[in-house]
């Protein structure tokens, strides 16, 4: 695809990349907290603009992204790889996944879940859906939480929640996940404790 034929990137790839990353790291230091983004690339569909943010913000050559079957467009591929210097790689090999379909994630252990000697060699998903919605759903507690919180998010199946007990286990090892909305984000790290 030529570079004439991409969509754009971040406007202005350091301001906005940092204000990106700051954004990124509150919604993952206060779970369950909607972060607005307003350093919004014109990623190319089916990827929320939020999303992209994200991806161009965070991965580069050394951090691969692997692309659920949605997202694995050769329009996204292409974007990324034009204006992150990424690969799209295998889930289990992936320093970031980005999920288009929240409804089939019913299990988090094919991803890379890191060592007991590297932790943060672990995957970080980014989740895109309809959206999010706190002060009502499933109970949050743990770091970032001063007593408890309550998240619900749209397109998810009961299993994710299950499979993210699991995840919550095997601490410090696991996933961490980014739910982005078109407009927003809401992080949930793998030291947070979900129950019904």
């Amino acid at each position: 695809m030529p570079a004439s034929s991409l969509a754009p990137g971040l406007a202005d790839p350091v301001l906005d990349s940092q204000a990106v990353f700051r954004a990124v790291l509150d919604a993952l230091s206060r779970p369950g907290t909607l972060v607005p983004l307003t350093a919004l690339p014109p990623a190319p569909a089916p990827l929320y603009t939020t999303t992209g943010a994200v991806v161009l913000s965070l991965a580069d050559l050394d951090a691969p992204v692997f692309l659920d079957p949605p997202l694995a467009t050769q329009a996204v591929a292409a974007w990324l790889r034009f204006h992150a210097g990424c690969a799209v790689a295998p889930r289990e090999a992936a320093a970031f996944a980005l999920i288009g379909a929240p409804q089939a994630l019913i299990s988090l252990d094919d991803f890379a879940l890191g060592t007991s000697e590297f932790p943060d060699r672990s995957t970080t998903l980014v989740v895109q859906v309809p959206a999010v919605q706190t002060g009502e759903g499933r109970t949050l507690t743990g770091p970032g939480i001063k007593t408890t919180t309550r998240l619900s998010v749209d397109g998810l199946p009961d299993a994710f929640w299950t499979a993210w007990r699991d995840n919550h286990a095997l601490f410090p090892q696991g996933v961490d996940v980014i739910f982005a909305t078109p407009t927003c984000l809401c992080g949930l790290p793998r030291t947070t404790r979900v129950e019904d």
